[in-house]
């Protein structure tokens, strides 16, 4: 008999798939809204936000409108059975958002779980290359799910609505990681919200936002490949260029050249560089070259260590332009 339930309790859920490769946010994706300190009082620009995001969806603007609450959080079995310390405060979070816009269904998608526990409280594990290896995967546990969650019907269709809670921001990975699943799945993340702080990696007020600013950082020679010319790869440009008279193999290359190179690396694991977060185009200077930190000093690894660590990806490799 257990086995006849299970079977057709997993039978009552549709099957979410992840993308292959990483997909890029939309370029007017909202800044991260961080709350106000003083616990749980959302500010004006919580509203603001969600409210400009669904005036951009038609249909939308009107009750009544159902929006889920994902928030990063790992299955209670690997956690020996303990709640995630993220669930009580995306709880309060709800309860908050419900208060302010009560003409809006606010739910939690508690069922949704990352699949792994990567362990990334290790300063080591935080490291660019760890970040980017070391990509989510999410579970659904219908056991786990308290509100309605139609999002996960079999017969579900049209574009569900979300936002994403997280306590802490820094470089956007976990954020990006989630995104992309639920967007690939056919839903909508109006936007993401911090109940802490952001950190305060990025450049000047771009911090706050996950997706690279749609205007090139830098102003300098176009590149060839238009790709290259937007958001921050005009400084990864400089940076890696730089990186690269240091190496035996490179130190000859254009700093074009160093981007098709650092590019074809990150093919191999599913990436490229104009979907690389705005934190995570920040951390590359900080991995190539070595950085102090809150509990230790960073040994950058240099042009030669940087395509060393991202070789031998699971998809095939872009082949050399050269």
């Amino acid at each position: 008999m257990r086995n006849i339930f299970s079977k057709k309790a997993k039978a009552e859920h549709r099957v979410l798939t992840h993308p292959e490769r990483r997909l890029p946010i939309r370029a007017d994706f909202p800044r991260i809204v961080e709350l106000q300190k003083d616990r749980w009082h959302l500010n004006e620009f919580s509203e603001e936000t969600v409210r400009a995001e669904l005036q951009k969806l038609q249909g939308y603007s009107e009750a009544p409108v159902r929006v889920t609450i994902i928030y990063p959080h790992k299955r209670p079995s690997r956690l020996k059975g303990k709640p995630h310390r993220l669930a009580g405060q995306a709880q309060k979070f709800r309860d908050s958002m419900a208060l302010q816009m009560p003409d809006i269904q606010w739910h939690l998608a508690d069922g949704l779980c990352e699949r792994y526990k990567h362990k990334r409280v290790k300063v080591k594990n935080q490291m660019l290359d760890q970040a980017l290896k070391r990509r989510q995967s999410y579970v659904y546990n219908q056991s786990l799910q308290v509100d309605p969650f139609p999002f996960m019907d079999p017969s579900h269709s049209g574009k569900e609505l979300f936002v994403l809670f997280d306590d802490v921001y820094s470089q956007g990975t976990t954020a990006v990681n989630i995104i992309n699943f639920i967007e690939h799945n056919g839903g909508h993340v109006l936007a993401a919200f911090a109940g802490q702080h952001v950190y305060r990696f990025g450049f000047g007020q771009e911090f706050q936002y996950i997706q690279q600013p749609d205007k090139p950082f830098s102003t300098q020679t176009a590149f060839v490949n238009q790709l290259y010319n937007t958001g921050q790869i005009p400084y990864l440009a400089k940076i890696f260029h730089k990186a690269a008279q240091k190496s035996q193999r490179a130190k000859e290359f254009t700093p074009e050249q160093c981007l098709e190179d650092v590019d074809r690396m990150l093919h191999g694991w599913g990436y490229s560089l104009p979907t690389l977060t705005n934190g995570e185009c920040f951390s590359v200077q900080r991995y190539l070259y070595g950085a102090l930190t809150f509990h230790n000093a960073i040994k950058g690894v240099g042009y030669d260590g940087f395509i060393k660590a991202f070789s031998g990806g699971p998809y095939r490799e872009k082949p050399s332009p050269r």
